[in-house]
This record gives structure tokens, sequence and C-alpha cells, in this order.
């Protein structure tokens, strides 16, 4: 898996021109998850990965989403 956050600030953070004194975060995680289990057709195999990426901009919007999952036989 793998975990990040970032900070910035200051009055003029440089995201689409805005003006802002405020802070803008970032933060992201990834979790990834793989079995695998005999059957009688062969190997089931399964791959999850769950992400999760937040972005609170300091202009008072956050948004978030993620994740994703595979199996195979």
């Amino acid at each position: 898996g793998r975990l990040s956050y970032d900070a910035e600030n200051g009055y003029s953070l440089a995201r689409g021109g805005k003006d802002r004194d405020t802070w803008a975060k970032t933060a992201r995680a990834t979790l990834r998850f793989s079995t695998a289990s005999e059957t009688e057709l062969g190997t089931l195999k399964t791959f999850t990965e769950l992400r999760y990426n937040w972005n609170g901009g300091g202009d008072g919007e956050e948004d978030a989403y993620g994740s994703s999952e595979n199996s195979s036989l």
C-alpha cells in the first residue's frame, strides 16, 4: 500500500489563478489485496485495489474518489 499527504500554504496558491490566504491539502491512500485459490476449474485469482484521493483545495471545495477490482479463473 501507499499513503501520502501534501500541504501548501500562502496567499497566492497557483491553482487556477485564485488568490487564497489559506492552505491547500491533498491526501492519497492505496491498499492492494490479491488472493489465489485452487478450484476444480483451475486457480481462481482476485485482485482488489482500493484508492482514496482527497483534495481540500483551500477554496472551500473538497473532492474524494476511488477503488477497483478484478477476478479471473
